[in-house]
């Protein structure tokens, strides 16, 4: 999956967006890429599985834009009887985990079009004062790209006890555009 380089130099806004919907995508790729079977292998003792990671992260979208930044109601998957809820997809198939992270992309993305970056979240119980949009947009790359980390291992043990799945790379990498670090 090529990344975006026309958003380089673009203004701020365009740059968050560019680079949260790089991660988004090559997420939803990733997992979309897979059968159920594949999908929901578990191959760590812990409940991470790649549908498990998508489902995931369409709660946290949600959370965070949904019900933090915006303030509407909103109930978790996850309680503090079973906190990990969100990670356990059953046998929802894997077409309808995909379908249902980009109905929460979208639905972050509604919200973020409509919002300044310095606005502040309507549901400031968890924290002092509410984060603005740009912190919420900070973060969910950094969550992304965190859990891309985690489908990228899962997919490469997929692909050696499977057969080859395409999960998003060239040569280990997002495309075969050289991954820079910034500096």
């Amino acid at each position: 999956m090529p990344r975006s380089t026309e958003q380089e130099f673009a203004d701020e806004r365009a740059i968050l967006r560019s680079k949260l919907d790089f991660h988004r995508k090559l997420a939803r790729h990733r997992v979309s890429c897979l059968g159920d079977e594949q999908a929901k292998a578990r191959l760590v003792p812990s409940l991470t599985t790649p549908a498990g990671i998508l489902s995931h992260l369409a709660a946290v979208e949600r959370y965070w834009f949904v019900k933090v930044f915006d303030g509407q109601p909103w109930v978790p998957p996850w309680s503090a009887d079973d906190p990990d809820a969100d990670w356990r997809v059953g046998d929802v198939p894997v077409s309808q985990i995909v379908a249902d992270y980009a109905d929460a992309v979208a639905t972050a993305n509604r919200i973020i079009a409509a919002h300044d970056l310095e606005e502040r979240a309507k549901d400031s119980s968890r924290f002092d004062a509410g984060v603005t949009l740009r912190w919420i947009l900070v973060h969910m790359i950094e969550e992304t790209a965190q859990h891309n980390g985690h489908l990228d291992i899962l997919c490469e043990q997929l692909a050696a006890v499977h057969s080859p799945v395409d999960v998003g790379l060239d040569g280990g990498r997002p495309s075969s555009t050289p991954i820079t670090t910034g500096r």
